[in-house]
């Protein structure tokens, strides 16, 4: 979920799209809500799903099979605010939890950023970084970094979760092996 406050020409530009990852192959993505509220909190535009679109996310020579979900902000302009909301659920039945990596940073400055997980939360191992520690909730565990570092990737740069703030979600029982083995099945 983002709520972004945009404040000058060359954030109606940033802001003007947004585009969420996924992997069509097990993956669903549902934009919950596109809102586009002016100064006094009138809503000024609402996004529908005609608005949006999938697209390739492939950025090399290698096909990988991964797209964006482009979500296009209308009626933008300074003063404005932003919600957007997207959930993602994995279509498949998987036996134990998967293993995630979430870095909190973003390539624009963000006030907050936030991991929330559901479910059964007995049954999965984390580890963070520079994170904060969980909080448990009613249905889950609560990530919130304030204020993470800006990253904008560059190259030659070492992978962003050796500096960043990262946190890494697996099944409590999970192994490398077992890992590895699930993933050569899944191909």
């Amino acid at each position: 979920s983002w709520t972004v406050r945009v404040l000058s020409p060359r954030g109606v530009s940033d802001f003007s799209t947004f585009q969420v990852p996924f992997n069509p192959r097990g993956e669903e993505v549902f934009v919950n809500r596109v809102e586009v509220r002016d100064e006094a909190g009138n809503t000024v535009s609402k996004g529908a799903v005609s608005d949006f679109y999938v697209i390739d996310a492939s950025t090399s020579e290698m096909a990988t099979g991964d797209k964006l979900v482009n979500i296009p902000v209308a009626a933008l302009k300074p003063g404005c605010e932003i919600e957007v909301t997207v959930t993602k659920r994995d279509a498949g039945r998987p036996s134990r939890p998967r293993y995630v990596e979430w870095i909190f940073s973003r390539d624009t400055p963000v006030l907050e950023s936030i991991l929330y997980l559901t479910g059964d939360v007995d049954e999965i191992r984390h580890e963070t970084s520079a994170a904060a520690a969980p909080a448990r909730m009613p249905e889950g565990l609560l990530w919130r970094v304030e204020r993470p570092p800006v990253h904008r990737r560059r190259p030659q740069q070492p992978a962003g979760q050796l500096f960043l703030p990262t946190a890494w979600i697996s099944d409590r029982e999970a192994t490398w092996e077992a890992e590895a083995r699930e993933y050569l099945r899944s191909i």
